[in-house]
């Protein structure tokens, strides 16, 4: 496993997600892919940003690597802003904790406390998640 496929992995598994409250019937996480944050947000957007590089584990083995991402939801301001932040980080709790079911070269997954802030036309939540895996059997 890489931690590309990882990267890809958490934003699938945010796009299966089903919101509980949707501002419009299209209502969904929008997945912004650049390396800088943006400014301003027209519609609820998550951002996987490479927090920690791959990292040999301390385990003694050749192939287990640790990666940490985080996770950042952008919310635009409205009257229930906050409510879709909260409902969000529940909805997402247990798919991100349970990430490393998904892929057998993954051991775990664990989740940091999400912490929030408000920044001028928007609410963003931001949310750690730290990984080991086992690096493909190509690269050792």
């Amino acid at each position: 496993m890489r931690a590309s496929e990882i990267r890809a992995l958490i934003i699938s598994t945010i796009e299966a997600s089903t919101l509980d409250y949707k501002s419009a019937g299209a209502d969904k996480f929008n997945v912004y892919r650049r390396s800088q944050e943006p400014e301003s947000v027209q519609s609820r957007t998550v951002m996987v940003k490479l927090l920690t590089p791959p990292t040999k584990d301390e385990v003694d083995t050749c192939d287990l690597f640790t990666v940490t991402y985080q996770v950042i939801r952008f919310y635009p301001a409205s009257d229930a802003t906050e409510d879709r932040a909260s409902d969000d980080t529940e909805r997402l709790y247990t798919p991100l904790w349970r990430l490393h079911e998904q892929a057998a070269d993954l051991q775990s997954s664990e989740l940091g406390d999400p912490s929030i802030e408000d920044v001028d036309s928007m609410l963003i939540v931001r949310q750690d998640i730290t990984c080991l895996y086992r690096l493909s059997s190509s690269l050792i």
